[in-house]
């Protein structure tokens, strides 16, 4: 959903009518699974959780709900910025942003709920937010946990030692980005 919910400096996003078309007609083919965030938006305050209002708006023509991962721990750099910034949260900010895309979805549980980076918390920080992301999850306000952004260090971490199932990565990987693949297997002697 970013390219119908982001305005950039020099291209504005598409008009909300057309955005809307664009994911009915995704729908009539079939596609059912939607990646948010709470930092999709044209980078003024008031419009935070734009693209969680489209998922909604198409869900409520459809009557039938789209598989959404959604995310947060991002923020715009500037309205007219095409990037974006780390914004640790902490574990009343994770309940908070939670309960905020639930409201903007109109949805009791949300599918999958992201911290959208994994990087700058004290090993105190990550772990008030996993309990809270826990919390979450056994409360059912999200079915699913995932990282984006994380290192396998940070993944083993986060399940291993604090406990909380991990149900998706999202990380950058393509053929110029490999920084997420594994080290090769050592070679037997």
């Amino acid at each position: 959903l970013l390219p119908l919910s982001v305005t950039y400096s020099s291209t504005p996003r598409p008009p909300r009518s057309a955005s809307l078309s664009i994911l009915l007609l995704a729908h009539s083919l079939g596609i059912r699974l939607l990646d948010s965030a709470d930092t999709y938006h044209s980078g003024l305050e008031q419009d935070e959780g734009y693209s969680s209002s489209l998922i909604r708006a198409c869900e409520l023509a459809t009557a039938e709900p789209y598989v959404v991962g959604t995310k947060a721990g991002m923020s715009r750099a500037s309205a007219s910025s095409t990037g974006w910034r780390p914004r640790p949260l902490t574990g009343e900010s994770v309940r908070a942003a939670v309960e905020d895309e639930r409201r903007r979805m109109g949805r009791e549980t949300l599918d999958v709920f992201s911290l959208h980076h994994c990087e700058g918390y004290s090993d105190a920080e990550l772990a008030a937010v996993v309990s809270s992301l826990s919390s979450c999850l056994s409360s059912n306000l999200i079915r699913a946990v995932g990282l984006c952004n994380v290192t396998l260090p940070q993944l083993m971490h986060v399940h291993s030692t604090r406990g909380l199932p991990v149900h998706l990565v999202q990380n950058a990987y393509s053929v110029y980005d490999r920084t997420a693949a594994l080290p090769p297997p050592p070679t037997a002697p």
